[in-house]
């Protein structure tokens, strides 16, 4: 991935982002084939299931909604509406894909998420859609890497005691 110049305000999310997507990344391509068929914390998810869902919506809905305000577009609440079905969804579409696709999209969609991270500026950060009640700001920074970070735990519990 291609170092990119960030706002300043912008520089810590991508950051963290990188930084927890990097480690997940790290700790699954270390697994076994007999590890992806392990039951993760989530209720009827294999651990190959949770990374289907991390190469599913995860980035595309954060692609989706930074696109929005990069073009100066309303970003659609229903990106973020019935999350629970569209994971699903996401997880049965992947069902036959291998690990190596499944990391493969997911560094896809990091590399499209920091182009649009990239083209944020310092008067962005203040940027207020009506149909979101927060500035564009505060909402980045809510948890940066946080979803990864995340999933990172789930698939740390799943493994523990495997050293």
């Amino acid at each position: 991935m291609a170092d990119r110049a960030f706002a300043s305000w912008v520089e810590p999310i991508a950051a963290g982002d990188r930084e927890s997507r990097e480690e997940l990344l790290r700790l699954v391509r270390r697994l076994s084939p007999e590890d992806w068929e392990r039951p993760s914390p989530l209720e009827g998810w294999t651990l190959k299931d949770l990374l289907a869902h991390l190469a599913g919506g995860t980035g595309k809905n954060f692609q989706t909604i930074l696109e929005a305000v990069v073009g100066r577009q309303p970003v659609d609440p229903s990106v973020l509406a019935d999350v629970d079905a569209k994971n699903m969804q996401d997880v049965e579409e992947r069902k036959d894909r291998s690990v190596g696709e499944l990391i493969s999209e997911i560094q896809g969609e990091a590399e499209a998420i920091d182009l649009l991270l990239a083209r944020l500026t310092d008067e962005d950060k203040d940027l207020r859609q009506g149909n979101i009640p927060m500035s564009l700001g505060e909402g980045l920074s809510q948890d940066p890497g946080g979803h990864y970070r995340t999933h990172l735990a789930d698939f740390k519990e799943a493994l523990k005691g495997q050293d």
